[in-house]
């Protein structure tokens, strides 16, 4: 698959901006949870969204299908993609697209050098419960620092959001460009060496932020910037393999792939394969101020605890069978804001969002583990270590 350095970020697309207004109408956090509703979405809040700001009829169309997955879907009248937007958010849906909004045509994609194979447009929908979310809090939480960083009002909440923004980059986008790994072994440095090439496994419905495919039919995403990364670093050929993800572990037992990387979550997996060192942490922390008699989840007994709206924190602290009272936030740093106030007692949020708050103290204990990493067969000691030297040297 060739690289377009002009392709278009779907995030700057009209449709997008389209979405994320329905998306505000409905209160949920995340442009693609429109695409996964456990519930129906009313027609009041197409309504509100319309009546917000004026998009012309190609916009909803494009929009549409996003939603139904159906590229054949079109509108006569922006009433009439009114309504069908309408019917098709009622629908209750648990399937996630590979967002063939991001493709200019159906036509199939090159996964592979000489290999032109077509990938299904949505997960099966045999994929775990468990994976679904991991997925969906995964796109939440970065999705949410996007959004947070970037907004100009939060400057005046914490300086340390809105400088954080190169922070951001840094730990998504992975820094583009070659590292030194001169503190490699005389062992790994000959491993390198005899590699010419790093197959990678990755989930075929393409999952954003991780890996996806933009407008021009090229990869783009966060994992696909650092696995460019890692390559440039060593000289090797990249070769992205989607496969199916319930069928991974086949795939890297039986030497299809050298490696799975697909915003695959570390925690709970630990012995079932050799892995890198985690390159991004998303878990759900706990938020106090410096000298806070609060010191564990215990101590939330009877507090007041922000957390954004719909996110997956939000969720865990009603599950923790505590007696606090549970505040809905529109951002982290509303939940800053709040905390700073004195009119919450703690706030959670994600481990990276919290990284960005000066004075203020992260608690041991830990609502919800979420750490990403790059998955190696057993026993593979070698490649995990050259993963490492690449991540170690853009953290310095």
């Amino acid at each position: 698959m060739t690289e377009n350095e002009n392709a278009v970020n779907w995030t700057d697309t009209p449709e997008y901006q389209l979405l994320d207004v329905l998306r505000e109408a409905t209160g949920l956090t995340q442009v693609e949870d429109l695409k996964v509703r456990h519930e129906p979405i009313s027609e009041e809040a197409v309504t509100l969204a319309a009546q917000k700001q004026e998009f012309p009829l190609e916009t909803w169309n494009k929009a549409l299908r996003y939603i139904t997955s159906d590229d054949t879907i079109s509108a006569e009248s922006i009433e009439d993609a009114k309504q069908k937007m309408a019917e098709a958010l009622k629908t209750i849906t648990t399937q996630k697209s590979s967002h063939s909004l991001f493709r200019k045509s159906n036509k199939p994609v090159n996964a592979e050098k000489g290999n032109e194979k077509s990938h299904s447009a949505e997960i099966a929908e045999g994929e775990t419960s468990k994976a679904q979310s991991f997925l969906t809090k995964a796109k939440e939480a970065i999705g949410r620092w996007f959004r947070i960083a970037t907004k100009p009002e939060n400057a005046k909440v914490s300086g340390g959001i809105v400088a954080g923004v190169v922070v951001i980059a840094v730990i998504i986008a992975c820094v583009s460009g070659s590292k030194s790994t001169a503190g490699l072994t005389p062992s790994l440095k000959t491993a390198a060496a005899d590699r010419t090439t790093l197959t990678v496994g990755v989930n075929d419905a393409y999952i954003p932020p991780f890996l996806y495919i933009d407008y021009n039919g090229d990869y783009t995403g966060t994992d696909y910037t650092l696995m460019k990364d890692v390559c440039k670093t060593y000289g090797w050929e990249l070769i992205v393999k989607p496969i199916d993800w319930t069928n991974r572990e086949n795939a890297l037992t039986t030497g299809q792939v050298d490696c799975l990387w697909s915003g695959f979550n570390s925690y709970g997996r630990e012995d079932h394969y050799e892995w890198s060192k985690t390159y991004l942490d998303t878990s759900d922390v706990i938020v106090v101020k410096k000298g806070s008699s609060i010191k564990d989840l215990e101590g939330l007994d009877g507090k007041r605890v922000a957390a954004i709206s719909g996110s997956s924190a939000y969720t865990n602290l009603e599950g923790i069978g505590l007696g606090l009272t549970r505040l809905g936030c529109s951002s982290a740093a509303q939940c800053l804001e709040l905390l700073n106030k004195g009119d919450v007692d703690a706030i959670s949020i994600t481990k990276g969002e919290a990284s960005l708050m000066g004075g203020v103290k992260v608690l041991d204990d830990y609502l919800d583990y979420q750490t990403y990493a790059v998955a190696c067969n057993e026993g593979d000691t070698v490649l995990p270590a050259l993963l490492n030297a690449v991540f170690d040297a853009q953290n310095k």
